[in-house]
């Protein structure tokens, strides 16, 4: 009976292990990063953090602690493309602080375009908070931006 049950605890335990893998958004900016979080299920972006920064590599040990302490498998950033699609400096400069973060992580870095998230973050502000002052509305919004960009990934994962 007792290798029974540490059979079935080993397979509950495996099946919790890989629900409550958790997916971490970000909006990155120069000054501030916009930080999201997935449910444990994988199918909801939730707002986390925004991490107040002198330049991004600024954010690599919030960013190690946040993976740690949420037990992040993955981390997707969000890439500003151009009108048309094309990639621009800013993409390459966040490519290029992407790879810092997986060597600080651990975790595989996935991008998204977020071409339209902060005119989205932008509405939302405007709909839920009318006459906030500019300065908090940024905040809200980097976050918002982060949000919107991790349930765009999720999404697509979910719809293939």
């Amino acid at each position: 009976m007792f290798w029974i049950n540490v059979i079935v605890r080993d397979r509950l335990s495996a099946v919790y292990n890989v629900w409550m893998q958790r997916i971490l958004g970000i909006d990155y900016g120069r000054a501030r990063l916009g930080v999201a979080i997935s449910d444990p299920t994988g199918s909801i972006a939730l707002p986390l953090e925004i991490l107040h920064v002198p330049h991004p590599r600024a954010a690599v040990p919030d960013l190690k602690r946040l993976t740690a302490a949420h037990a992040v498998t993955r981390i997707v950033v969000g890439l500003p493309l151009d009108a048309s699609g094309a990639e621009n400096d800013l993409t390459s400069e966040i490519r290029a602080w992407s790879e810092t973060i997986i060597r600080a992580t651990g975790c595989p870095v996935e991008f998204v375009d977020e071409r339209f998230t902060s005119q989205l973050a932008d509405r939302v502000i405007d709909l839920h908070k009318p006459g906030q002052k500019r300065r908090k509305a940024r905040e809200h919004r980097d976050q918002i931006a982060a949000q919107a960009i991790l349930q765009s990934w999720l999404d697509q994962q979910r719809n293939g």
